[in-house]
């Protein structure tokens, strides 16, 4: 794209002989002559540098290097001036075929970027054309995020395939020090943090990341069978442990940290009681700092209540284990109590017992509502897989549509029709209200409600209307929950 930065053109339109028999234009005239001759020499070479201006003052003119070599010289120098800290991005390659690629065969990739705040940048690619990032677009850095980049390796592939991922949060930066054996011999044991939606690569490849927590450490970890999704999901939302095997242990060159890697080959299943010998800890960002959180229920001979404990209060206690507390403190979150420590809280090992049985309700947050709704949001409309349920993203004019978490291709027209309504309902105080989304299973239970009141028996709840859907949610008299 330099070509572009030339807009003046200079057209000279009258010839100039070189006259005269002074020496320095006899040797010019001869000078000439070899030139066009194709016979220059270093000689005649040194003399044309002498002729040039011994200061230009372009700083912003358009610069030409004779290799790649001084144009990356040229741009670290501009950097320096800047006075601010210089990010080495190494890009990391997925085998020694691909490593020895030169950045002309990957289109101007380079292997290694220096970039700063402030620094000039050139776009080579059309990044985000609809808001103006277009190739040959020129800015300046203003921001950078934490991120990596990487080039990880994957069965049967050994081109290039460059994934900009951003650096999950950590889960326990203190525990990365402590050393774990994992391997194709030995599983890992682990709880599911921060799970990604599925992504595509550059050349068109599925792949999904998350966090992994062992017992010892915390590994980030790529996923290139998209398949396996589906899995991932109902065992992060529960917070259920997964036991992995046939999986690869790599070292990222980068931040020097081991990095798991799943393929096809990969197994996950669920690990038998004597293997789970942790608990799930979970993380809060407060003020930019990622705080741990360990959630435990606590119970005497008389009853349990929930217990939170943050940071180095987990350490201090043990599943199973008895404990005599004292000067705790108790609070209150959405209508329900739970206990936990401070600065004050003393904790000590008990030698007495408790017989008592866990009995806190896990469905705490769960709550009802009475109809009539007081208004409808929204009412949305989208096709689910035959398979799995998950909500279809078809594309227009093809009757094939295929699922982007099982991968089940199917006919468009025999997709299940599924709703989705944002409903308004006003709290029993009727002081407060509550936003419910009630999915087709629910408003299908309203409408056969409205059905009878109605005394409409032929109606068909795939067949109606957003509007007669409306009127359901508006008139039929029932409890939701």
């Amino acid at each position: 794209m330099a070509y572009l930065m030339f807009n003046n053109v200079v057209v000279l339109t009258v010839n100039q002989r070189v006259s005269g028999i002074h020496s320095e234009q006899t040797s010019f005239r001869n000078l000439l002559a070899r030139l066009q001759n194709g016979q220059s020499n270093v000689s005649d070479w040194k003399a044309l540098l002498d002729r040039q201006p011994a200061s230009v003052e372009f700083n912003t003119a358009t610069k030409l290097f004779y290799s790649n070599k001084q144009v990356a010289k040229h741009n670290y120098e501009q950097l320096t001036p800047l006075n601010q800290p210089i990010a080495v991005i190494n890009a990391r390659h997925s085998s020694n075929k691909v490593k020895h690629v030169s950045p002309q065969q990957m289109f101007g990739l380079q292997p290694c970027l220096f970039i700063c705040k402030g620094a000039k940048v050139m776009l080579t690619v059309n990044l985000w054309p609809s808001v103006g990032l277009c190739n040959g677009s020129t800015g300046k850095e203003i921001e950078m995020d934490s991120c990596i980049i990487d080039m990880p390796a994957r069965e049967s592939d050994d081109d290039a395939v460059l994934s900009v991922v951003e650096e999950a949060e950590g889960l326990d930066q203190k525990s990365r020090g402590s050393k774990e054996k994992l391997g194709k011999d030995q599983p890992a044991i682990a709880y599911l943090h921060n799970l990604s939606p599925i992504k595509q690569s550059q050349r068109k490849n599925l792949y999904f990341d998350m966090q992994l927590q062992t017992k010892n450490k915390n590994y980030r970890t790529v996923c290139f069978s998209p398949e396996k999704h589906m899995l991932c999901k109902a065992k992060f939302e529960s917070s259920s442990p997964v036991k992995l095997t046939k999986f690869e242990l790599k070292r990222n060159t980068n931040n020097n940290e081991d990095e798991i890697f799943i393929n096809k080959r990969s197994k996950l299943e669920d690990p038998s009681d004597p293997e789970i010998d942790f608990d799930f800890k979970e993380t809060i960002q407060k003020n930019g700092k990622t705080l741990r959180k360990q959630e435990a229920v606590l119970t005497d001979n008389t009853a349990s209540i929930r217990m939170v404990l943050w940071e180095s209060d987990i350490a201090k206690v043990t599943s199973g284990s008895h404990y005599t507390l004292s000067r705790a403190v108790v609070r209150e979150y959405d209508g329900d109590k739970y206990v936990t420590l401070n600065r004050r809280s003393i904790i000590k090992e008990a030698a007495s017992t408790v017989d008592g049985e866990d009995q806190v309700n896990h469905q705490r947050n769960l709550k009802s509502v009475e109809c009539l709704a007081e208004g409808v949001d929204s009412i949305k409309r989208f096709l689910s897989c035959n398979r799995c349920q998950v909500k279809l993203a078809p594309i227009a004019g093809k009757n094939i549509v295929k699922c982007s978490e099982c991968g089940l291709a199917q006919m468009k027209n025999k997709c299940k029709q599924r709703f989705l309504a944002s409903v308004l309902f006003k709290d029993k105080d009727e002081k407060s209200s509550t936003t419910l989304l009630l999915f087709d299973d629910k408003l299908q239970q309203l409408f056969e409600i409205f059905k009878e009141d109605s005394s409409t028996p032929d109606l068909d709840f795939n067949s109606i209307d957003d509007d007669m859907l409306i009127e359901v949610l508006l008139t039929v008299d029932a409890n939701v929950f």
